[in-house]
């Protein structure tokens, strides 16, 4: 598991989410199983980080003072856990307290709902929170996205910016793809289909197309490509 955190240091994406409180149904499990086609890279495989930079939603915040609510990791208590605050630093709370490695929070616009990755499954893997007023709202409300096996992992949640999508990579036998999905587990869909190293999903402001990192010609560069995994230019 050691190599399931530390992935995106090569690229930095800014996400831009927007966010109020509402309630939506726990995500159910559709995994997704394509066989990689093309040769197979010989660069390491590099391990996911927990975080990338605080994301915010847009007021209220937890106290109604203006400003946003951060969501962020941290190890403050020992272990990597979620955690909310105002973005002035006030009222810090945690939203989850396990025993798993927690990281990578990523706001559903609207504000209601976070996609993260934890390991709280014995395998790195997405999941989805709802959260009310800065609270998670129940145990029971936290829905295991992707369900990739010990010795593999999905990781670094992008929540699109209409709010109907989750891209995400993950491992495969070889190298690591990207895939978006619904919320709710449905359309999943395996959009980048080779051997080499694919991460750190990034909407477009439409929700029409997606920044990636990859080795796929030798070295790591940024590449676009749409929702259905053509049109890829680097």
């Amino acid at each position: 598991m050691d190599r399931c955190f530390g992935l995106i240091r090569v690229v930095g994406v800014v996400l831009l989410l927007t966010g109020c409180v509402g309630e939506s149904p726990t995500p159910t499990l559709q995994p997704s199983a394509v066989a990689p086609i093309a040769a197979p890279s010989t660069a390491p495989l590099p391990t996911p980080t927990l975080s990338p930079n605080p994301t915010t939603t847009s007021p209220p915040p937890l106290s109604g003072s203006g400003g946003g609510v951060i969501a962020f990791a941290s190890n403050r208590t020992g272990n990597h856990d979620l955690f909310v605050m105002n973005a002035d630093g006030t009222e810090r709370r945690p939203l989850a307290s396990t025993q798993a490695q927690d990281g990578w929070a990523n706001w559903q616009p609207d504000g209601s709902r976070i996609a993260f990755q934890s390991d709280r499954s014995g395998a790195l893997n997405v999941y989805v929170m709802d959260v009310a007023n800065g609270v998670l709202a129940d145990e029971r409300a936290v829905g295991r996205l992707t369900n990739s096996p010990p010795g593999r992992g999905s990781w670094e949640p992008a929540w699109s910016p209409d709010g109907i999508g989750i891209a995400y990579s993950s491992e495969q036998a070889a190298g690591s793809d990207i895939f978006p999905v619904r919320p709710d587990g449905t359309t999943r869909q395996r959009i980048s289909e080779n051997r080499s190293l694919d991460g750190t999903p990034a909407w477009s402001p439409d929700s029409a197309q997606l920044a990636f990192f990859s080795d796929r010609d030798g070295s790591w560069d940024l590449y676009i490509m749409n929702t259905e995994g053509n049109q890829v230019r680097r």
